[in-house]
Formats: C-alpha cells, sequence, structure tokens
C-alpha cells in the first residue's frame, strides 16, 4: 500500500486536555489530535525566517497558534497542506470512496459521511461551513481557526468575524473583479500583451450578427465566451466553424440564460491553431513565483456528447521543450501579470491559461483564474517528489501574513525544472438532472488488462508515483459513495473522479494517449455502467 505520508503522522498524537469534542469524528479513529493553543498572534521574529524546503514550511507552520482547515468540496483536492502543516485537518462536501485511504494520512471529516446521504444544497464553501454540524466542528477547534479556500465568497466575509474564523484567501471582491472576462481584456491592453483579436459585446447584438458578419471580423472560426459564466473547465465556451454552427448557437441563447446564468454579454475571439497550456504563478512580497508551461488536456475523446467546447480534462507533465523562445516569452508575460496583480494587492497563486503557437514560436494568454486552478494539488505533488518546495506553501504563508523570506531566483529555477506525470478528470456527462445509480470503485493502483477495456485492481494507493508505465494508473477524488441511491447532477460537468499517472499521458502535439484514454472510458463504465 503506499499513501502520503506525512513525517508529522509518523506517531499518533495524545489526546490533550481541553481539546475538541469532535476530534474524534474528525479524525475518523480513537487517536486524538495535536492542537496549537495560543492567541492567534503571529510570532515575533527579528528577521524573516527562511523558507528552503518542506522542513522549514513546518517549522514555519508550527510556530503559528491555531488550527488548520482545508475547505473543499472533495478532501483530495486539499491534501497538500497535510505535508506541511501539523495541526492540519479537511473538512470536505463529499462522501467519496477514497476516504479511508485519505484518513491514513490526515483527519477527515465529510459531512455528507456524517449526515449519512447526499448533501445537495449549494457546492460552494459557503454553503458547507454554513452547515450546523460543520460550525460546531470548527467552533470546538483550538483558535483562531485559519480555513485554507479554493477562493473567497462575500458570504464568508460577513460571518468570518463573530465565528473568529482567519481566511486564507484574497478579498472576495478583488477575486470577483479579476475573474471578469473584461477586467482581463483591459489588463492584456494595459500590460501591451499580445492579444488574440476579439471583443466583449452584449449578447443581443451577437445574436442580431449572422454568421457572415462575424467571420468577417474574426475569420471563418471563432470562438464564442458567455461572460457572465464565470465558473471554468469550459463551461459556456463555444466554437463557432461554419454558419449552422452559429445558427445553432443563436437557437441555444435566445432566452438569455445558460446553466441557469442570464446571460448579457459574450466574448467573442478569433480561433487559433495551437496548444493548450497552462502557467501557475504565485505572487509573494518577494517577487513573482512562475511554473513551468503545463500542457491541457482539452476536449478529451471520452468527452464526446458535449455542446460547450474547451472542456479541461487535466494536465500532462513532461520533459520535452516548448523552445529557448516560447519559453522565455511565456516567463516574460506572466512575470508582467503577476506584478500588474501585485499591484491591485492580490497575493498568492493563481493561473493562466495560454495559447501556444508552436509554428510562430508565440504565446497568447487566453484566461486569468485568480485561485487555486485544476493543476492543483497534483503540481505540488509532482513538485514535493522532486524534493521542492510546492507553491502552494508560500501560497499560505502570504495569505496569513507570516514573515518569511525565500530565494525567488531559486525556486523559479526549480520551478523550471521538467516534472514527469499526468492527471484526467473523469465527468458525470449526463444530461442534467437525470438520475444515476453509481458504483462505488476501490480507491488505489490499477492496471490496464489486455485489449478489452478492463483494468484491474492491484493495492491502495493514494499516490501518483504508484504507478508503472501508462498502463497503471491511480483513481482518487471520487467515485462518490452511496451504493444503491440514485443521485442527481445538475451540471454535465460534475467530476466522478480523478486519475493520476506517473508518466506524461499527452505527446509533444498534446494528443492524449490510447492508455489514459481506455484509462478514463474504464473508469467511466465501471462507475456508471
Amino acid at each position: 500500500m503506499c499513501v502520503f505520508r506525512p513525517m508529522f503522522h509518523s506517531q499518533p498524537y495524545p489526546l490533550q486536555s481541553g481539546s475538541a469534542p469532535f476530534q474524534d469524528r474528525l479524525s475518523g479513529s480513537p487517536r486524538g489530535l495535536l492542537l496549537c493553543r495560543g492567541t492567534g498572534e503571529e510570532p515575533h521574529c527579528e528577521q524573516d525566517m527562511p523558507l528552503r524546503d518542506i522542513a522549514d514550511a513546518r517549522a514555519l507552520f508550527g510556530s503559528i497558534n491555531g488550527s488548520f482547515v482545508g475547505v473543499g468540496m472533495t478532501a483530495f483536492s486539499r491534501i497538500t497542506p497535510a505535508h506541511f502543516i501539523p495541526s492540519y485537518r479537511i473538512v470536505c462536501h463529499k462522501k467519496s470512496c477514497d476516504l479511508d485511504l485519505l484518513k491514513k494520512t490526515v483527519p477527515v471529516f465529510s459531512l455528507e459521511e456524517l449526515v449519512g446521504e447526499p448533501v445537495n444544497e449549494g457546492l460552494e464553501s459557503v454553503s458547507l461551513i454554513s452547515h450546523p454540524m460543520v460550525r460546531e466542528l470548527l467552533a470546538g477547534l483550538a483558535g483562531p481557526v485559519h480555513l485554507i479556500l479554493y477562493q473567497n465568497y462575500p458570504a464568508l466575509e460577513s460571518i468570518k468575524g463573530e465565528m473568529g474564523w482567519r481566511l486564507a484567501a484574497n478579498p472576495s471582491a478583488l477575486r470577483l473583479k479579476l475573474a471578469d472576462r473584461r477586467f482581463f481584456r483591459e489588463m492584456i491592453e494595459k500590460l501591451a500583451l499580445p492579444a488574440v483579436p476579439g471583443a466583449v459585446i452584449p449578447l443581443g447584438e451577437f445574436l442580431s450578427g449572422s454568421y457572415g458578419y462575424w467571420s468577417g471580423l474574426f475569420g471563418k472560426r471563432y470562438v464564442v465566451q458567455l461572460v457572465d459564466i464565470i465558473q471554468g473547465g469550459g463551461r459556456g465556451t463555444f466554437f463557432v466553424t461554419d454558419p449552422d454552427s452559429h445558427l445553432s448557437l443563436c437557437r441555444r441563447l435566445e432566452e438569455k440564460v445558460w446553466r441557469g446564468v442570464t446571460i448579457n454579454y459574450v466574448s467573442l475571439r478569433s480561433f487559433i491553431e495551437g496548444e493548450a497550456a497552462s502557467i501557475a504563478l504565485c505572487v509573494t512580497k518577494n517577487g513573482i513565483l512562475v511554473s513551468r508551461i503545463q500542457r491541457q488536456v482539452i476536449d478529451a475523446p471520452y468527452c464526446d456528447g458535449f455542446v460547450e467546447s474547451g472542456i479541461f480534462c487535466g494536465h500532462s507533465w513532461d520533459d520535452m521543450s516548448w523552445g529557448d523562445r516560447v519559453n522565455s516569452e511565456a516567463k516574460r508575460q506572466s512575470l508582467a501579470i503577476g506584478n500588474y496583480l501585485a499591484g491591485l494587492g492580490y497575493r498568492g497563486i493563481c493561473g493562466i491559461d495560454i495559447l501556444v503557437d508552436g509554428f510562430n514560436e508565440s504565446v497568447f494568454v487566453l484566461e486569468l483564474n485568480p485561485r487555486y486552478t485544476g493543476a492543483f494539488p497534483m503540481l505540488s505533488l509532482l513538485q514535493m517528489d522532486r524534493g521542492i518546495l510546492p507553491m502552494e506553501a508560500v501560497h499560505l504563508l502570504e495569505l496569513l501574513s507570516v514573515p518569511y523570506s525565500i530565494d525567488i531566483e531559486a525556486l523559479n529555477e526549480a520551478y523550471m525544472e521538467p516534472l514527469r506525470g499526468g492527471h484526467l478528470i473523469v465527468f458525470v456527462l449526463t444530461a442534467a438532472g437525470r438520475p444515476l445509480s453509481l458504483k462505488p470503485i476501490n480507491s488505489g493502483l490499477y492496471e490496464l488488462s489486455g485489449q478489452n477495456g478492463n483494468a484491474a485492481f492491484l493495492r491502495e494507493c493514494a499516490s501518483f508515483n504508484g504507478p508503472e508505465g501508462l498502463g497503471q494508473f491511480v483513481v482518487l477524488e471520487g467515485p462518490p459513495n452511496f451504493e444503491g441511491r440514485e443521485l442527481v447532477f445538475n451540471d454535465n460537468l460534475a467530476r466522478l473522479c480523478r486519475l493520476m499517472f506517473s508518466s506524461p499521458i499527452t505527446d509533444a502535439r498534446g494528443r492524449l494517449s490510447q492508455e489514459a484514454t481506455a484509462a478514463a472510458r474504464w473508469a467511466y463504465k465501471a462507475i456508471v455502467g
């Protein structure tokens, strides 16, 4: 069995006096939790503590009073801090098949597991933290309670004071401003970065124009994005390739509502051939941290049938070179964006989606994601496997205003080292609102068997480096564990599980390997039937 094993979990902890009444329920085992006591004031230092590796990160976080709680829809999405925060635990929404395996690494409180049934009222941090059982849990922890969030919401800011919480996230107003595609276009213009020809226009104006009119402005193929859809992953994105696809899209938008959201504006851009990729940034007081270019898996073969296009399905990390000119240009644009965000008060991780035109050695920034991105936690796990300080550790120290110092140039140099691995998201795919009876499967290591599309379970494993070769993969972050119950999903892009690979899963042109495609198809069939 291979599991994540942070050093501070190597021995059971004694239950301390005055500890929280929910500790046993949270840990899922008889042992207690080590809780840091104190007033919550930051430690006084004559100089900033150096941050060079995981050991330094453990020391820094160990010096902070209070309790740290990762908040997410799934437990695995918040797994990284378990490697460097001694008092860390996770509160999640979903009851997934990997919970027992992850609890061997970190205490996990699953709301659905506790109530014994699916909880579908709201799927963001606000609804999770507002649940009475979760509030009771958090109230019993040693204060202050530091909540590590995917992203911030106004409702959380309005109640954090009365609850004594500290939010490890940027202000919600800033996050919402940066997520607006109109802000993005303005930023690209101000920074004079290469831009894909396009414009943001009212929906009514788009609907009144013909394919001939818009193709005359943006080319025979163009991309339409619904500006009011702020949830990413390809939601609200359409590729128009001919008069029929334009007419079909206009008919779908006649009611001016998509995915339950009223649509007021659309973004139109020319379609440019190239490879989809992303870059993770971390805005710090010391400068901007920048990851290596990461190949994205978009519109994978196992995701056919979607009306929308540009569906994000995962990443592939490899040691293939993008070329000096592309790498240099990607870094230049990343630093420009990072410094611009720093000037607005943004701190911590954000992501940019880019398009790499390898033929012309050009880089175009397509989108800004002011939050954790789809590359995490896999990127952090790959970095730690190479002995590199994960970007998430710096991200949290920035948001918590903890004094520290880093060698920004040395860390950026380490982040440019090639990583090898990949991950894929397996989606529900079916029409929204259709009941599904899902089958639970073991979390762990699997191997494709023969040519029949099946896979065999080998052993429990929660580490991406467990697989040997492309024929092996790890299933985590799902599926939902409610055998015999019909579940209803309101989003066909809801996630069933994540597959992790120890090797790259795409070729030099970004095409998904046959083995990775087969693994995703098997997982879907095994879960959905």
